[in-house]
């Protein structure tokens, strides 16, 4: 008789830039209510209490006939289940987080230092990135000047031409 299974989920370490240090992963324990072959627990109850298979299934199946009663089942260090409106809830024992202590992290910046790096497809350095985006003034280009000045000439030699060519 199977109602779901346990499985432990491990975060990430989480960076916290503010105190200079690292928080160590966490794990947490979630219950799932898929189902899954329970061999392989029933195997190591049988192991671990030195029992019979058929008795360690039949301790399984008790444990999940009272999980169906509306009576809170605390498995010490693992957490508790509880059953309410006929689904199975699983609240997780809180975990004591100095276990799994942080680590202190300091950022360290090597203003010399060459680090090459990819970018995109393409492997650079520190240095050359920081050449290619520094602040170099770039040159102007202004033929539209030459254009307009030319123009100009153009216009004010066909209007000479017009007022010259119409006096005559």
């Amino acid at each position: 008789m199977d109602f779901g299974h346990l499985y432990i989920k491990t975060s990430e370490a989480q960076p916290n830039f503010l105190h200079k240090k690292i928080e160590s992963p966490l794990q947490s324990i979630h219950f799932s209510k898929d189902q899954i072959n329970s061999d392989n627990f029933i195997n190591y109850i049988t192991t671990q209490k030195k029992s019979l298979a058929q008795n360690a299934k039949n301790e399984l199946n008790d444990f999940i006939k009272s999980l169906h009663s509306f009576t809170p089942i605390n498995i010490t260090g693992v957490g508790s289940f509880a059953k309410e409106n006929d689904v199975i809830n699983f609240q997780s024992a809180a975990f004591n987080s100095s276990l799994a202590p942080s680590a202190k992290a300091e950022r360290v910046i090597h203003e010399a230092a060459q680090h090459s790096m990819l970018v995109g497809d393409k492997e650079t350095t520190i240095t050359q990135m920081t050449e290619y985006f520094a602040d170099t003034p770039s040159v102007k280009d202004k033929w539209w000047v030459w254009a307009l000045v030319l123009s100009i000439i153009g216009i004010g030699t066909i209007l000479f031409h017009y007022f010259v060519d119409n006096q005559n």
